[in-house]
């Protein structure tokens, strides 16, 4: 075992002058990493008191996300609220209705078990609102009309299911509001009474369960199918929801529960609804986005259409999000573009005037981004795939190219900045994702193609994206590299497995190894979605597909050079799983690096963790596909990183 520390400072080990060509690059036009990569200025601006005059956001301080404060009108007396050592905050956080005091949530070293906390914004004290042992826990309920009350959820008396405490957030003081031992999920209303419920039902079929405010859950009956979802549950007579009929895409409704009424206000049959803007906070639907290939805005409401044209044409970019203060009369404009950092704006909603806020990353401002390219190419069978390419420089031909697969699988890729396309493209390689059969947004009938379909049609969609890009030209087949988190960590193990002889190597980050030990950890309510969506280990032949589709089972078949990184605290992708995989690999002295980060998991959420992941990375694919590198510097120094395999195989990370 490789064990680096802070005596290997590995950019002092390797001098660009002993690396073969094409691995170290001392280029002036490379983006250094820690643009990139390192924690961004600003994330998640929010008003603290209801007329929007004073402003929250979390950027770094002592080297870990933390929160900070300031007047909305004044910036520069901008102060740190909290101060956070190692992982810092990287959980949700909001100001109470009266604007004392910021909640937020806090886990450790990436365990998942998120621990939420209030801090008085005069003075800095800090209350702890839900335990330290390692529960489920998760802010459910906020009202512009309850001073100091939110409603959380935890499992403490029952670990599998969630409980409603309504908590104080300036005493502590929790209150138990519902003993839940019925429901999967629950929803509040802007009252904080828990609304709605949701259990599972034969075959996993979910079944809806309302509550009118004083009185029982009752099996909720209204025109909405059985596939629908809540959006938002208001007032009393009136809901939002997500309905789908049949494979299609989702409609927005309006219910009036009362009458059984039901008005749809939106659908496009190209793509499902994934945002939506409230005329005011918590009021009625004014506009909805589709993201098909770009995202879209539409308005719902036509009184709100001149508004919604005023915040767009506010900055460049596009209009991804709006966050109203509690009186309706600022907003915070938070704008995406494909080349170049993402802004907020504060807003003026009488006035449709807007000005700067903040860049996310402003030292991008001053970097060439390489624009991404939307396309639909179609499956071997038929299907449409929306995906995306960016090219190392405009009308380049023949060059390496970088399958980057997306995790979930139920999520997918989208437009806009993209850390890895940014990444990429600028070491000379085009980047490729794709939306194979499976992900989400794109109606039904394109994740029902998916089910049962881990590593085999979900396998053939990337290879019919990378068969689209060597046949127009873009990529150079011989220097092909496939990389994934997650679901895509898996697809790259597959890839390498099925259709070895396309790739010059993978990157596998935190990726599933074994469907059977993962099928087995699996319980009810979860257990009858995973089992249509990958297969299940009740049955002889199921467990036989999901043995055919392990890696674990077929660690013979990676032969070709293979990156794998993997967080000890992952709670989704157990380490001991992915040391199994090595074990089987080292038998078989497979070419394969395996990087273990001691104090991180699933994603790596600390940015010294992801940089130095990304500095052994492309040194390995400099190696193998021959772009360009910047030296690692110190980009490992300090790290809790072990190289527990392969340490030879890659310049720089002998000892």
């Amino acid at each position: 075992m490789h064990k680096l520390d802070r005596r290997t400072l590995l950019g002092g080990l390797v001098a660009a002058s002993c690396v073969p060509r094409g691995v170290w690059a001392a280029d002036a036009d490379l983006i250094p990493r820690a643009l990139l990569f390192a924690e961004p200025d600003v994330a998640a601006p929010r008003f603290v008191d209801r007329a929007g005059t004073q402003l929250v956001w979390r950027a770094v301080h002592y080297g870990a996300p933390n929160l900070f404060t300031a007047p909305a009108d004044d910036l520069k007396a901008a102060r740190p609220l909290t101060q956070l050592r190692d992982r810092g905050i990287r959980g949700p956080f909001r100001a109470n209705a009266a604007g004392t005091h910021i909640v937020y949530g806090a886990d450790d070293n990436g365990d998942e078990s998120w621990r939420y906390y209030s801090i008085e914004i005069a003075t800095r004290k800090t209350i702890p609102l839900t335990s330290d042992l390692r529960l489920r826990a998760a802010l459910v309920g906020y009202s512009a009309d309850n001073a100091n009350e939110m409603v959380f959820a935890h499992n403490e008396r029952r670990r599998d299911r969630l409980d409603l405490y309504r908590i104080d957030v300036t005493t502590g003081v929790a209150t138990l509001q519902y003993a839940n031992d019925d429901f999967e999920q629950i929803w509040v209303d802007s009252s904080l009474e828990h609304r709605l419920g949701l259990k599972s039902e034969a075959k996993g079929k979910p079944a809806f369960y309302l509550r009118v405010p004083g009185g029982n859950f009752q099996p909720l009956r209204s025109p909405l199918s059985d596939a629908a979802t809540p959006y938002i549950v208001g007032r009393e007579d009136l809901n939002y929801w997500f309905d789908r009929k049949g494979d299609g895409t989702n409609s927005l409704v309006e219910v009036e529960e009362r009458v059984g009424r039901k008005r749809v206000l939106f659908q496009d049959p190209r793509a499902d609804i994934s945002r939506i803007l409230h005329v005011t906070e918590g009021g009625p639907v004014g506009a909805v986005c589709i993201d098909y290939l770009k995202p879209e805005w539409h308005a719902v409401d036509p009184t709100f259409a001149p508004q919604l044209a005023q915040m767009e044409a506010a900055a460049a970019g596009f209009l991804v999000d709006r966050t109203l203060s509690a009186d309706g009369k600022r907003a915070i404009l938070h704008f995406v573009s494909d080349t170049a950092p993402a802004t907020f704006h504060l807003y003026d909603v009488a006035t449709g005037q807007a000005r700067a806020l903040f860049a996310d990353r402003a030292k991008l401002r001053d970097v060439a981004l390489r624009p991404m390219d939307a396309q639909v190419i179609r499956s071997r069978d038929g299907l449409d795939l929306t995906t995306y390419l960016t090219l190392p420089s405009t009308g380049a031909r023949g060059v390496p190219l970088v399958i980057n697969v997306h995790g979930g699988p139920h999520a997918r890729d989208a437009w806009g900045f993209d850390t890895t396309h940014q990444w990429l493209a600028n070491r000379g390689y085009a980047v490729l994702s794709v939306n194979f059969r499976g992900s989400t947004g794109f109606g039904s009938k394109f994740v029902k193609a998916g089910e049962g379909q881990w590593g085999a049609k979900m396998h053939d969609d990337i290879m019919d994206a990378l068969a689209w890009a060597v046949a127009r030209g873009v990529a150079d087949p011989a220097r092909v590299a496939i990389m994934g988190s997650s679901y895509g960590g898996y697809e790259v193990l597959m890839a390498l497995i099925r259709d070895g002889d396309k790739f010059a190597c993978g990157i596998d980050q935190f990726g599933v190894s074994n469907l059977v030990g993962m099928a087995d950890r699996y319980r009810s309510p979860y257990r009858e979605a995973f089992a249509r969506s990958v297969g299940d280990t009740f049955t002889p032949a199921s467990q036989t597909s999901l043995t055919k589709g392990s890696p674990f089972y077929l660690a013979d078949k990676l032969t070709k050079p293979l990156l794998i990184a993997q967080g000890s605290n992952d709670p989704r992708v157990r380490k001991i799983d992915t040391d199994l995989l090595m074990r089987e690999l080292r038998d078989r002295n497979a070419p394969v690096i395996y990087t273990v980060f001691a104090d991180d998991g699933h994603g790596l959420g600390q940015a010294g963790n992801r940089l130095a992941l990304a500095a052994i990375t492309e040194a390995f694919l400099a190696k193998h596909l021959g772009g360009s590198a910047e030296p690692f510097g110190n980009a490992l120094r300090g790290v809790n990183l072990d190289v527990r395999d392969g340490a030879d195989l890659l310049p720089g990370l002998r000892i």
